[in-house]
């Protein structure tokens, strides 16, 4: 009987974990990019973003906010907002993505 028990849960295990994330977030809105960003840096000057203004959720929820500098590697950011110092000159990418509890949104590029 026990085994028969946990062969019923190592299946429920099994079938929770291949169904997409879309079917535990029924009625969650996914947070939203606004679009891109294209900026000019000065040199030797801080940069400050506002995370917060770049991206949206329909259900206003609690957001967490991840920065990457190659759109594969995500870090989890302490706050919205986001401060950067540019390593040198030349065009500079970083990516952004925004999650509530339940979904991501889709990477943000920041150009600068």
């Amino acid at each position: 009987m026990k085994k028969r028990l946990l062969s019923l849960l190592l299946i429920l295990c099994m079938v929770l974990g291949t169904l997409p994330v879309s079917v535990f977030a029924a009625g969650n809105a996914v947070p939203v990019k606004k679009e891109d960003i294209s900026i000019s840096m000065r040199l030797n000057a801080w940069v400050e973003l506002d995370l917060s203004e770049y991206f949206t959720d329909a259900d206003n929820d609690r957001m967490t906010y991840f920065v990457s500098d190659d759109g594969v590697v995500w870090n989890e950011l302490s706050s919205e907002e986001y401060r950067y110092y540019p390593a040198g000159t030349g065009i500079q990418t970083a990516y952004f993505k925004a999650a509530d509890d339940v979904s991501e949104s889709e990477p943000l590029k920041l150009t600068a």
